[in-house]
């Protein structure tokens, strides 16, 4: 005759019961049967003893007439179940203990932890971050006790097992994580589901090994290579060239011409003289800046690796209540995976819930231990890689949500009509009133136009690598020549002897055509032309309004001008430039004097514009802040927990692949190399972690 079985029992009512055969069994008294099995049970000594006491309670068979069928149902014993489950069962409750741990954790350490950071907030622009000012946060976190707590958890009486699969199944108080019957369509697309997370995985656990290794390389090069800034002497550059490119020997003007009696001599002495004049001004210049200053070698290093999130340091307070929903949010995805992956590969899950450590929040899911280890190999992966692979797949989403964010927005914002600034750092000198603001809209950077986040980037490194300069009528030039210069660091001052000057005032360079009327021994009687730098203090505002020259495109251009024009460029050395920055908000352009990678360094900017004046900018960044944070804490969440170590995903796939692989070594040698590659997972991620931090205090 052919059986069904079901899940679980579907009531609570009296049943004949039948022995394997069908035959009716004789019930006794539920009172009689209650003091029998006292009389006869003993207590488990151990815990885990009554959890395998626990599993290998065997179901009484239960069997009615349903339409001609026998209906065969699985039962246990409440009664011992419930018993048991008492000694196993953890007492998990929020009573008053948990209030006052929960109160004393607000009171001691949160509090305490904020200040330190508002304190730390308020001094970032003043001093760096150093280890004493952690020292309030690291000294309360180790008095936190770890705060957990359950959202579901399945109860005693609800543990059902079915006979065929041993499966557990669906009772009264857990339909939300009981295992259902699934079609063979579902079963094939779970099964090929988590066993791509399964593969990814493991690829995820040798990725992130090699690039935390080579990150952890490289930093350690960084930091040995990182020597006081020595500033060299410094030199007034050649006209026109900027400091930043070195001038061949063979290019540098002579100091002594020879002393003959030929052409050379006349040719020779002027640039002879002109010489000794720049030589005099190079005495002049100091010997460099006083405190010695890091100099980091590799570029782009402080970015690289694993970098710590402080609230108030490097995360704004602003970003922290979507910054900790995105968090639990990654989390709760992550555990969901393991727990979809174990019910489907029929392991039991025996609660989920949340916790807390410091200011952290997390979430965990119980899968029992027994019922694990007795699926295949590859199963177990696929539970261990399930909470990866769901973070990876959250972190592809929240890539095409962001990249879909401009579409979004379409209604109130554009895209290619300039970029917004969004912030910019109190380090760099666009910063106040007279520089770039929150909320400006910046159209070109001296001619080079911007409209998408790239052009900001191509149009800084032009005017790096080409220096421009302006070209001036000889009247103005006549009007604003000086003879008087002095020389710091990064500029030559010459407005010295102007008495109507001001903060837009600076020194401008050209030259000049020297004329000499000297005869050489009758062959010359031509008036030799030798150039000469000259020095012109000019507002630079004034100057920058005019045409741009350059080496490619000089003043000659201008022939029809009946006042002639000459190129004169900032008396600017040693990186220092000056740029011209059109805002579209201002009737005036922002005018910047320094070192250009500020302006990618030190100016956050967004290449949405607003498309009517009662937009806030504030609406798109809230918004684009959603699929950030989702990429980026995904994304961190998930290859982080696949490292090799200890308390992660990465220290249950290392053991399970080492015990598949070397399946035919023996238990000490395995579980020996286990504990190699974990102890190496812990050292590997330490050391990330601690440069991290050193990376963050000292760059």
């Amino acid at each position: 005759m052919r059986t069904r079985s079901r899940g679980y029992a579907e009531n609570e009512e009296e049943v004949p019961a039948c022995d394997g055969n069908g035959d009716r069994v004789e019930q006794r008294p539920e009172k009689a049967r209650e003091e029998t099995e006292a009389g006869t049970r003993k207590e488990p000594a151990t815990e885990n003893e009554a959890e395998e006491t626990l599993l290998q309670i065997e179901p009484r068979m239960m069997g009615m007439e349903v339409d001609g069928e026998t209906e065969i149902r699985p039962v246990i014993d409440t009664q011992k179940v419930h018993s048991l489950a008492q000694q196993t069962e953890p007492k998990l409750s929020v009573d008053a203990d948990v209030c006052n741990a929960l109160i004393d954790y607000l009171d001691e350490f949160v509090g305490e932890v904020i200040d330190k950071l508002v304190l730390l907030y308020e001094m970032r622009g003043k001093k760096k971050l150093e280890t004493s000012d952690l020292e309030i946060v690291l000294s309360m976190a180790h008095k936190i006790q770890y705060i957990r707590f359950y959202t579901h958890r399945y109860t005693a009486t609800s543990i059902v097992k079915s006979p065929q699969d041993g499966r557990v199944a669906e009772g009264p108080s857990n339909r939300a994580h009981a295992v259902h019957p699934q079609s063979s369509f579902h079963r094939v697309i779970a099964t090929l589901w988590f066993s791509t997370g399964a593969a990814v995985s493991i690829i995820c656990l040798f990725g992130i090994t090699v690039y935390l290794t080579q990150m952890l390389l490289a930093d350690i090069s960084m930091l040995a290579a990182m020597r006081p800034k020595v500033a060299p002497f410094r030199v007034a550059p050649p006209f026109g060239v900027d400091a930043a490119i070195p001038v061949p020997a063979h290019q540098q003007p002579p100091v002594d011409a020879p002393e003959n009696g030929s052409l050379k001599k006349l040719l020779n002495k002027p640039a002879a003289i002109e010489a000794e004049r720049e030589k005099k001004q190079e005495h002049q210049l100091p010997n460099g800046p006083g405190p010695p200053e890091y100099d980091v070698l590799d570029e782009g290093a402080k970015e690289g690796g694993l970098v710590p999130i402080i609230p108030g340091w490097n995360l704004p307070w602003s970003h922290m209540p979507i910054f900790m929903v995105i968090l639990c949010f990654a989390a709760i995805i992550h555990e969901l995976g393991h727990s979809w992956a174990a019910t489907s590969n029929g392991v039991q899950v025996n609660g989920f819930g949340f916790f807390f450590i410091a200011v952290y929040p997390g979430a965990f899911t119980e899968i029992d231990s027994l019922t694990l280890k007795k699926t295949a190999p590859f199963k177990r992966l696929m539970v261990y890689g399930a909470g990866i692979w769901h973070n990876l797949v959250m972190a592809g989403l929240a890539y095409l949500l962001f990249m879909a964010t401009p579409s979004i927005l379409s209604p109130l914002f554009l895209t290619g009509h300039g970029l917004t600034v969004k912030s910019v750092d109190a380090r760099s000198g666009l910063h106040g009133p007279a520089g770039l603001s929150p909320g400006h809209i910046v159209d070109a950077i001296d001619e080079c136009r911007v409209r998408e986040m790239a052009d900001w980037r191509e149009c800084v490194r032009q005017l790096e690598t080409q220096r421009n300069g302006r070209c001036i009528r000889n009247s103005r030039l006549d009007a604003t020549r000086t003879e008087q210069t002095s020389m710091s660091i990064d500029e030559l001052h010459c407005c010295d002897g102007f008495s109507n000057i001001t903060q837009a005032h600076m020194c401008f360079e050209s030259k000049e055509m020297m004329k000499s009327k000297e005869m050489v021994e009758d062959l010359v009687q031509n008036v030799v032309k030798v150039e000469k730098r000259v020095y012109n203090c000019m507002s630079a505002r004034y100057v920058t309004d005019q045409p741009v020259c350059n080496s490619t495109a000089p003043c000659q251009q201008y022939k029809d001008d009946p006042d002639n024009r000459v190129c004169v460029y900032p008396a600017l050395f040693n990186g220092t430039q000056l740029a011209r920055i059109t805002v579209r908000e201002l009737d005036r352009p922002v005018l910047y004097v320094g070192s250009l990678d500020e302006l990618i360094a030190y100016v956050r900017i967004d290449p949405l514009t607003r498309r009517y004046s009662w937009v806030d900018d504030d609406w798109a960044e809230a918004v684009e802040l959603v699929p950030k944070y989702l990429f980026t804490l995904s994304l961190a969440l998930g290859l982080l927990n696949a490292v090799p170590c200890y308390a992660l995903d990465g220290q249950h796939i290392v053991s399970t692949l080492i015990r598949s692989v070397f399946s035919h070594w023996p238990s000490k040698r395995r579980n020996t190399l286990t504990s190699l590659v974990l102890l190496s997972g812990v050292i590997l991620l330490a050391s990330n972690v601690l440069i991290g931090f050193v990376k963050l205090a000292i760059l």
